[in-house]
């Protein structure tokens, strides 16, 4: 029988400084040796894709918390209107707005704390080869940490009302954070700025729902909701990313995992919301990486979007004033390109047709902002970030 890896978090925004590799430090609590092994070794996997000059501190937690309840908990830190913050008026977890700003915001305090359930039956070590009986602890404690970086949402229903920044830390009772839980003030997380439900109307805008509304709560419960986030998109072959949204809401399981039925058994099965005894999630996958990247954090060479660019393309200036310049060395550069430019909400802005292996986008008719630029011809696909600054 599968259990379910709950969670919650608070997330994203684009940079454009070259950072370094992330570190995480962890303070951990009720480990035997070979728990603490597994901890660590999840923050080497996930310190390959991250960058980060600024350490992200996780406080872990393992007790017996009960036969049957859930295996892992992720409770974010989180904040929002920071200095460099891309977005206004919008929640990013705490780690994500560090790099961001490039300095410890909170340096008193964690910026995650991880619940693990060492209840029950699990497998500690780090070959990934558990038996058909046995949870596997590395990919429980992937997933989570994977929330805490920023794949949840803000997202709750309550009194058939649904709401995004509503969320207390009496949510999370008898548990609780570490940290002063953030006064959300009724704002979304960065993640749920990309939300839309099936007539693609964004969920987390004001101007389309009310907050909290009932409305909002159909929507949360309709199985029915999906991300646009648009490196995500392209990573699931230009498709919208479905998110999990039973018919009976879950509260840290609704809206904040990639769906179960669409994604188990791929290579996107980490941030599904269950994991079945003996299955082994060792890695992020594209889907993930690439929401990361969208919600704002810097991928490292080995992941995010490469895997789709077989052309290399440079694109300057970085910030854009004007116009946004694409040149690319490619041998077989006289193909027909399609150039498409989308906001950060995966919404398409213009687009453009060339050949050639330079190409020159104006600017003048669109905000300021970051945008997503989409580049694809028979040579490959290259797809980058840039913003459009004043001039």
């Amino acid at each position: 029988m599968k259990k379910y890896l709950l969670l919650l978090s608070i997330a994203l925004s684009p940079f454009l400084l070259k950072a370094q590799n992330a570190t995480f430090s962890f303070e951990i609590i009720g480990a035997t040796n070979e728990q603490y092994d597994a901890i660590e070794y999840c923050g080497d996997i996930w310190e390959q894709y991250l960058q980060s000059d600024v350490p992200i501190k996780v406080r872990v937690v393992l007790g017996e918390l009960g036969a049957g309840q859930f295996l892992g908990l992720t409770l974010p830190n989180g904040d929002m209107n920071f200095a460099n913050a891309p977005v206004a008026d919008v929640w990013y977890p705490a780690c994500l707005a560090n790099a961001l700003a490039g300095e410890d915001l909170q340096p008193d305090h964690n910026d995650m704390d991880i619940y693990i359930n060492i209840s029950g039956n699990w497998y500690f070590g780090t070959d990934g080869n558990p038996s058909e009986f046995q949870f596997d602890f590395v990919s429980v404690f992937l997933h989570e940490l994977g929330h805490g970086l920023g794949i949840a949402s803000l997202a709750k229903v309550e009194d058939m009302m649904g709401s995004f920044g509503e969320i207390t830390a009496a949510d999370f009772f008898p548990l609780g954070p570490s940290f002063p839980f953030p006064e959300l003030d009724g704002k979304p997380g960065i993640f749920d700025t990309y939300t839309v439900n099936s007539n693609g109307d964004f969920l987390a805008d004001p101007n389309m729902f009310n907050n909290p509304s009932a409305e909002l709560e159909q929507a949360f419960t309709s199985n029915n909701v999906y991300s646009t986030a648009p490196l995500a998109v392209a990573a699931n072959n230009d498709t919208q990313v479905k998110l999990f949204a039973p018919g009976n809401y879950q509260f840290g399981s609704s809206m904040t995992h990639l769906d179960e039925n669409t994604y188990n058994n791929s290579d996107n099965s980490l941030m599904t919301p269950y994991i079945s005894p003996g299955e082994v999630e060792n890695e992020p996958g594209p889907i993930v990486l690439a929401m990361l990247e969208d919600i704002g954090w810097n991928i490292s060479e080995v992941s995010g979007t490469e895997f789709l660019a077989t052309e290399s393309w440079e694109l300057f200036p970085n910030p854009a004033f004007d116009f946004i310049e694409l040149q690319s060395n490619h041998p077989a550069g006289q193909d027909l390109k399609q150039v498409r430019l989308y906001d950060l909400q995966g919404r398409l802005i213009k687009e453009a047709t060339f050949r050639g292996r330079s190409f020159s986008l104006s600017l003048n008719d669109i905000p300021e902002g970051m945008y997503v630029l989409d580049v694809q011809g028979k040579s490959g696909r290259s797809i980058q970030k840039f913003i459009r600054a004043r001039g």
